[in-house]
């Protein structure tokens, strides 16, 4: 039996959406893995933590509560700073954010070799790039910033270290210019001493940021990650594995307290695409043209048109019929 340390950050009001975490790993752990969780909280109810026990009857598992009370960073977030400070039984410890959910076995992930290097993580996509504030926190140019919602600890290279008193003293002389708070400190003080890891094990779901025709798979994604657009709201964001979260929320005891409300939102994610609402909004006006990438809808006199599947090699060849010249030129710009 293999031990998989697993921390996990979360006050009250976010631990039903830490529930989802921990259960969608639970789901997936082999029967030869041994799942500890270590949960770090400010103020955690007791029955709410006996509704995260009850996640025990999906897989045993080991919990551990760890109260803070008094949390030397002024900010929830800075919680995952304290890890080897308050987990000193294992060597390897993986941080997880409470917007995620985790769609297969962790083993691979805790197998890569970590011998040398303090934490595995996946680079950062949108905050790499981002030159100017990486020379601020002094990192430099050339080093990758990653992002810290999926971080796999070297927790007794950290201890051995005495990774925590660098990270405070840190936060005390740099504390002005952390734009990303903890994910900043981890990036400083973890120079060159990061490996790098495949998006797999990070992997943003969103529409925009990832590029392939086909949509992704549970082999393209293992640790899905809902950084910007979360699951638990009714906003109509295209995002991918919408249904997988929704499935793992099924097993939490929020679930069965208030299986309604979870259905009436996964009914209008599922019902109300968000373009199709932009769309409807339409009948409000009376002159536009508006396009997503898979419909076009022209808005004249009140009279709406809307073209499926539209082959924009066409445009010209559909824009004949606007009557106006300056709206027929700003129509086939839209599209150039």
């Amino acid at each position: 039996m293999q031990d998989y340390n697993i921390c996990l950050c979360s006050d009250e009001n976010y631990a039903k959406y830490m529930a989802v975490t921990m259960a969608s790993i639970l789901k997936n752990a082999n029967d030869d893995e041994n799942i500890i969780f270590h949960i770090i909280e400010p103020n955690i109810k007791d029955e709410t933590k006996n509704k995260l026990i009850y996640l025990k009857k999906i897989k045993n598992c080991e919990i551990k509560f760890y109260r803070v009370e008094y949390n030397k960073y002024p900010l929830a977030t800075y919680l995952r700073l304290l890890i080897p400070e308050l987990i000193k039984d294992a060597d390897k410890v993986l941080y997880l954010d409470s917007d995620i959910i985790v769609n297969g076995s962790l083993k691979e992930l805790f197998d890569i070799d970590i011998n040398g290097y303090y934490a595995l993580a996946v680079k950062d996509l949108y905050l790499d790039i981002y030159k100017e504030h990486k020379e601020l926190i002094g990192m430099g140019n050339n080093r990758i910033y990653f992002n810290a919602g999926v971080v796999l600890f070297n927790n007794k290279l950290c201890i051995d270290n005495n990774i925590s008193q660098k990270f405070y003293f840190y936060f005390t002389e740099n504390k002005n210019k952390l734009k990303f708070h903890d994910q900043d400190i981890l990036n400083h003080c973890f120079i060159d001493k990061v490996k790098i890891i495949d998006r797999k094990w990070n992997f943003l779901p969103f529409r925009d940021y990832n590029t392939k025709s086909n949509s992704p798979t549970k082999d393209d994604a293992i640790i899905i990650h809902f950084v910007e657009h979360k699951p638990w709201k009714v906003q109509k964001d295209r995002i991918y594995f919408l249904d997988d979260y929704w499935k793992y929320y099924q097993y939490t005891p929020w679930f069965f307290e208030e299986p309604i409300t979870a259905i009436q939102t996964m009914m209008q994610q599922k019902i109300h695409d968000y373009e199709d609402i932009r769309f409807r909004s339409n009948y409000l006006k009376f002159f536009g043209i508006y396009a997503n990438s898979s419909k076009l809808q022209i808005v004249i006199f009140g009279i709406r048109i809307t073209i499926d599947a539209i082959d924009y090699r066409n445009i010209s060849k559909i824009a004949w019929w606007i009557p106006v010249r300056k709206w027929r030129e700003a129509f086939k710009n839209k599209f150039r």
